[in-house]
């Protein structure tokens, strides 16, 4: 894939953890809670970028559904845009190309949970969609060490 001259290729993936243990009553959808984990580690002398991304579904306060990947990306960028630098002020990364990496491994894990939740009840509760800009201004970044 493209991105104003920058490609990126997803690499791989890992599973970190997956959970599921859905209680034997109906959910009822008001005590359902919803939370994500979202971090970007970014290594500039490889060309390399992991998310980490990963979501939690809690009833009553308990953890019924837990879903985290690592996704390995690498990219290529022509001589005139550095896709990632490093600053005084930590690392930053082009809004694009910090964009397109998180909808790839947000659109992977809601195919993961639909596929492993197939049967459950929570297929009646989807992944949400999440705003791109929301995720990419609250992504944590993790500079490797270079």
């Amino acid at each position: 894939m493209k991105t104003r001259g920058i490609e990126v290729a997803l690499v791989n993936s890992n599973e970190v953890k997956f959970m599921l243990n859905t209680p034997h009553e109906d959910i009822n959808p008001n005590v359902l809670k919803f939370g994500y984990i979202n971090n970007v580690i970014p290594n500039i002398n490889d060309k390399t970028l992991v998310v980490d991304f990963g979501v939690q579904y809690a009833y009553n306060d308990e953890p019924i559904l837990e879903c985290r990947y690592m996704f390995h990306f690498s990219y290529r960028e022509p001589e005139e845009a550095k896709a990632v630098i490093s600053t005084k002020d930590g690392v930053q990364i082009n809004d694009e190309l910090m964009r397109t990496i998180l909808n790839i491994a947000v659109g992977a894990v809601r195919g993961i949970m639909i596929a492993r939740t197939a049967g459950s009840q929570l297929t009646k509760f989807p992944l949400p969609i999440l705003d791109l800009k929301m995720l990419e201004e609250t992504a944590r970044l993790i500079p490797t060490n270079e």
